[in-house]
């Protein structure tokens, strides 16, 4: 599926990205999923994944037998090592963020509907990764080099989910960058993303019952907490730039 990313045209991705929200507009205005949509607002968003997915399935698989078995060849060459390997490397991250999450009284906070967690674990990491590491990384390697085409494409992926969590999602950004260049296999990267994904939706769904003070009972801190959090991303950090230095293409190569 490599020669895939680099045959698609931008302006093509555009169109369809366009045709695809008109669409959405257009499903949102029948009564029955508006009413459901004026419950919860995510229903728009995985409306218009789910179309996305369709556009790329038609774009890509119609009349295309050489691609649906190059597709079934990506899944069964799931490199189940690699991606766990990645992901213990973030878990530091996970943990840090997590601990955000926990710290404190969470009895107000709206928790998180069934649907946003949906679309975060499934169709968000598809549609994400079929983009940045399939379409962005393939096209910026032939302007920049594969080395500013990994970083280029992680810090927008990063910049774009409009969070906090800069560092976790570029370090992600990069990881999966690498797994792509590596294992030549866009599957791989999907599956990441979504351990990536779950693990902070975890820790989300736990903010809703459950909570860690920052003081004892007697009014005095708990520095440990502090420790924790630090300790385990700075570790992961760590961790991360290793991996990264080790495993990051030469400058002159541009080859997936």
């Amino acid at each position: 599926m490599d020669n895939l990313f680099e045959k698609i045209k931008v302006k093509k991705v555009l169109l369809f990205y366009i045709l695809a929200i008109i669409l959405t507009f257009l499903l949102l205005q029948i009564p029955v999923i508006n009413n459901i949509y004026l419950k919860d607002k995510y229903v728009a968003e995985i409306m218009l994944s789910i179309i996305l997915l369709v556009f790329v399935g038609l774009m890509v698989f119609r009349g295309n037998n050489t691609m649906k078995t190059d597709l079934v060849s990506c899944i069964k060459r799931i490199s189940y090592k690699k991606i766990a390997r990645l992901y213990i490397l973030n878990i530091g991250l996970y943990i840090g963020v997590g601990l955000i999450l926990l710290v404190g009284t969470h009895a107000t906070a709206k928790g998180p509907t069934l649907i946003y967690l949906i679309s975060g674990v499934t169709t968000a990491p598809i549609i994400e990764e079929l983009f940045f590491r399939g379409l962005l990384l393939n096209k910026l390697k032939f302007k920049t080099g594969i080395r500013f085409a990994i970083l280029i494409s992680a810090t927008i992926f990063a910049i774009l989910h409009f969070d906090l969590n800069f560092i976790g999602r570029f370090f992600m950004g990069v990881l999966s960058a690498l797994l792509y260049i590596e294992t030549k296999n866009i599957v791989n990267c999907i599956i990441f993303h979504m351990l990536c994904n779950f693990s902070i939706f975890l820790f989300v769904v736990l903010s809703q019952y459950v909570h860690i003070p920052m003081s004892n009972s007697d009014g005095t801190p708990q520095p440990l907490i502090i420790v924790v959090f630090y300790s385990s991303i700075v570790i992961s950090i760590v961790m991360n730039i290793k991996y990264i230095k080790n495993n990051l293409p030469r400058k002159r190569s541009i080859s997936l």
